[in-house]
């Protein structure tokens, strides 16, 4: 493995080390390291929005995943990041053509039909919603998440 590799996982080990701390902007501090130190690296990019969100900082989460997305086109995970990001941050119609991203390039990914149903739940489109719902639980049968909003849904009011 070369030095540059080993510095990265070095940073990777500290950044999970911080956030199992509970010491979350230390972990965001570390990753910004990560991704100076190896730009071109998607993962890099993606840990860090993941981080920046779990500190509320939608919008710095949404350009480090959406550099995830331009170095990585194919990973479902990086639109999924961003569109969680912007969902978050309340731009909802920009999060459903990412989770529908996500979803084309893993038809299986139970998380973000969940958050796809939350956004459209938000936008009060609860029929399309439940569908999602549906979808979801056809991939992940045991999804908690999944079947609490199918659940919060479907009951009368």
């Amino acid at each position: 493995m070369s030095e540059q590799a080993n510095q990265l996982e070095t940073l990777f080990d500290q950044a999970a080390n911080a956030r199992e701390a509970g010491d979350l902007k230390r972990a965001v501090e570390v990753l910004w390291e990560a991704v100076v130190l190896e730009p071109r690296a998607a993962l890099s990019h993606l840990s860090l929005s993941m981080a920046l969100s779990e500190i509320g900082d939608y919008a710095q989460a949404i350009d480090a995943a959406g550099e995830a997305c331009r170095l990585a086109p194919q990973s479902a995970a990086a639109f999924y990041t961003r569109a969680r990001a912007q969902r978050l941050a309340g731009k909802l119609e920009e999060a459903l053509g990412d989770f529908d991203q996500a979803l084309t390039l893993r038809p299986i990914y139970a998380d973000a039909y969940y958050e796809r149903a939350l956004t459209l739940g938000a936008l009060n489109r609860q029929a399309e919603a439940i569908e999602a719902l549906k979808a979801g639980l056809v991939c992940a049968p045991r999804h908690e998440g999944l079947k609490a909003l199918a659940r919060r849904l479907t009951s009368p009011a």
